[in-house]
This record gives structure tokens, sequence and C-alpha cells, in this order.
């Protein structure tokens, strides 16, 4: 469980789930264990694990969550799969290249709301075996649509016939592409392709790409060995979508709550994505009014200046569905 993995905006969407759906219960069970020497964009690793005891008491989630460590074995972790109604994944850490937790769930007849993002853009078919959130890049991190996502697990959550559905849409799913069989007959069949075409001389070399030792910083996040900007173009191959531009009916909410540090100074309440911003008193009331999900044509009339809302989206400071 890292940061980017996004325990913590999973909790934030979870204590948004309890209200929208109140009075109903909605429980959650979370399982991994914390890898706090993680050395990839680990600008709060090793304190991930309070931050999450903190984030708990604050959210009032302590008597909503099961937890188990992420060492169960295929039997124990069936189990937990069948016990959910809906699997959410809404990761962004930087090697997600495949996503197994998407496709074991899947396996287990279970709908994903999950991040287009990595492999996930592959194994879950949105609207067909689940549903996934735009990400796009910004100048401080990856984002993704967390508002849509809430969305999509109420409607899941009110609606058994449609999580059938999609249940039943993932299990057929895993059976055509991932078994072990389908899998294995895919992985040969690729070699000798390989073999082939390397015996009849139609081959290339392998060649790497140079990473210019002059990156551009931001200036967003804190400084770090190789800190975002060094894995920003890799990572545009990872995301859905470019970074959204508004219309009218744009809904716009804040990434993150923000923390004043004084002098103007702002920083992201997000472990994976602790940027700091330094705003003016107009864009602080728009991050203010955007707490809760608001349509662009909500907004004040001098809060809606689309050069300056855009900057935001483009900085991490805002979503935008």
């Amino acid at each position: 469980m890292l940061p980017q993995r996004n325990l913590h905006q999973f909790l934030r969407l979870l204590a948004g789930l309890k209200q929208r759906l109140s009075p109903r219960r909605v429980k959650a069970l979370v399982i991994g264990s914390y890898w706090v020497d993680y050395p990839v964009l680990n600008y709060a690793t090793e304190t991930y694990q309070a931050y999450i005891g903190n984030l708990l008491r604050e959210l009032n989630l302590t008597e909503d969550i099961t937890y188990f460590r992420g060492d169960l074995c295929d039997e124990e972790l069936e189990l937990c799969y069948g016990a959910m109604d809906v699997l959410v994944h809404p990761t962004n850490s930087i090697d997600e290249n495949f996503g197994f937790v998407a496709v074991e769930g899947m396996a287990c007849a279970r709908p994903v709301v999950a991040a287009a993002y990595g492999g996930l853009k592959d194994t879950v078919v949105h609207g067909e075996n689940g549903c996934l959130m735009k990400t796009w890049t910004t100048r401080s991190g990856i984002r993704m649509d967390l508002v849509r996502g809430i969305d999509d697990v109420a409607r899941l959550l009110r609606e058994p016939s449609l999580r059938a559905e999609m249940g039943e849409a993932g299990v057929k799913r895993v059976r055509e592409n991932y078994v072990h069989e389908v899998s294995a007959a895919k992985l040969i069949r690729a070699v000798k392709q390989a073999i082939e075409q390397h015996a009849a001389g139609d081959s290339r070399p392998v060649s790497t790409v140079k990473v210019d030792s002059e990156i551009r910083s931001y200036g967003l996040l804190p400084a770090i060995d190789q800190s975002w900007e060094y894995y920003e173009t890799g990572v545009a191959d990872y995301v859905s979508d470019p970074v959204p531009t508004i219309s009218p009916d744009s809904k716009l909410r804040i990434a993150a709550p923000l923390v004043a540090t004084g002098s103007g100074a702002y920083v992201l309440d997000d472990p994976a994505w602790p940027a700091t911003f330094h705003l003016t008193p107009r864009e602080l009331a728009l991050a203010h009014t955007c707490k809760d999900v608001v349509s662009v044509s909500e907004l004040d009339p001098e809060l809606r200046d689309r050069e300056m809302i855009e900057r935001l989206i483009e900085d991490g400071l805002l979503l935008c569905h």
C-alpha cells in the first residue's frame, strides 16, 4: 500500500458514499501491506501508515473498514473478493503495468471501478465489466476523475442487477483472455513469431531512449532525487486522456483538501502528490468553492474565468469531469 495506490482517495470516496447512500450502511475491505521504503516518487511513503490512521479518524471510518494484510492465501483472497459488492481500484502507481487485482476481482464476478491507467485500460472494459475513471497528467502528478468514480460506485451499489450483469461479463472476459491456457498460448505464439521473424531477417535491434538531463521542474512538488518531471513523459502512455478542457457543464472539484502553510502557500493534502500552490485571493476563493462538486455554470461570475480554471486543472489543483 503506497501513496500512489490511492488508499487515501479511496477512503474519501467511501466517506462520500456513506453520506450519499445514508441510511444504508456502507463498509469496505482493505487488503495490503505498507511498503515504507518504496524508492519511486517517495514523497510521503515512510509516514503513509500514520497518515491513513489519522484520516480514518478524521473521516469517521474506523468502524467501516475491515483490514487484512497483503499476505493472504488464494483461498482467503477469494473469500474477500466474494464478500465485496464492487471492487474499487483507484491506482496511479508508476509501475502498474498490468494490475492483477482487477483481473482477480473479475474472476470472482465482481464489477470493477478503476483508474483508466496502465494495464487497467485493457482489462476493464468500461460499461461492460466495470467502469473506468479517466486519468491525465498535470504539472503536479497524475489525476483521475474521482467525481465520476463515486457516481459509478453509487450506481452499482444501488442496482444489484447491473452488478450481476457486469460480474458475469468479468468472468467471461477472464476466461477468454487471462486464464493460464489462453495466456500461455499467447506467449508461445509471440515467441515463435519472434524467432521466425529473426530467422527471416525481419527484425531490428532494441534501442533505448536517452532521458534529457535538463528536465524542467515545475516547482510544485517536494524536491527528491528523481522527481515527477523525470517520469512525466513515460507516464503519458499510461494515462487515458489529455488534460480536460472545460465547458459550462463541466463539473469541478478540488483534488484534495488544502492545508495553509502561511504567506499565501497551500499544500495539497495528498500523500501521493503533496504539491504546494501559491494562490491569489481569487484562486483561493475558487478552490474553496470547489470543495464540493460544482459545475462551471454555477460558479459566481467573478470566478468563471476559463483561463484561471484551466490553469488550475493543468497544475493539478482541480479535477474536472
